[in-house]
């Protein structure tokens, strides 16, 4: 029992060494940038390819992040003023399941034929919500205000 296959030691990472070599580079960029600045022969030379193309990934990761962001706020817009589409559905045996898609409605109730009625009437409620044809502002507001939307 004194063998073991955990003999291996693992590396000494801390957070504050991770921070300390962040600390390094970023302050290397800093020198390397006020260098470049200062010394007009080198700037005539190319800079580090590596640093042209982190550069360009920084500028187009700020740019997703900023219209990431602003999709969160158009979404969050969106389902305050409509909500989710959805349907509850009385099962057979008594209990109530409130259905989003298609998807679900045909993983709860099935494909078999003793349900096709139940299915058709879901669904045709389901597509008509999707498509903005049925319900009113107000009807959808308040579902909205129900599940806690303003």
């Amino acid at each position: 029992m004194a063998d073991s296959d955990n003999s291996m030691t693992l590396p000494f990472v801390t957070r504050r060494r991770v921070l300390a070599g962040g600390m390094i580079t970023s302050t290397a960029l800093v020198l390397e940038k006020s260098a470049l600045a200062s010394n007009g022969a080198a700037t005539s030379t190319l800079p580090d390819p590596a640093l042209t193309l982190w550069r360009e990934w920084e500028t187009a990761h700020t740019l997703t992040e900023r219209l990431c962001r602003s999709q969160q706020r158009m979404e969050t817009r969106l389902v305050e003023s409509v909500g989710f589409p959805c349907v509850t559905v009385r099962l057979p045996e008594g209990g109530d399941v409130t259905i989003h898609s298609i998807e679900a409605l045909n993983e709860v109730l099935g494909k078999g034929p003793d349900l096709t009625a139940l299915r058709q009437k879901a669904e045709a409620e389901l597509a008509a919500l999707e498509c903005g044809c049925r319900g009113d502002r107000l009807h959808r507001r308040a579902q909205g205000r129900a599940r806690g939307w303003r």
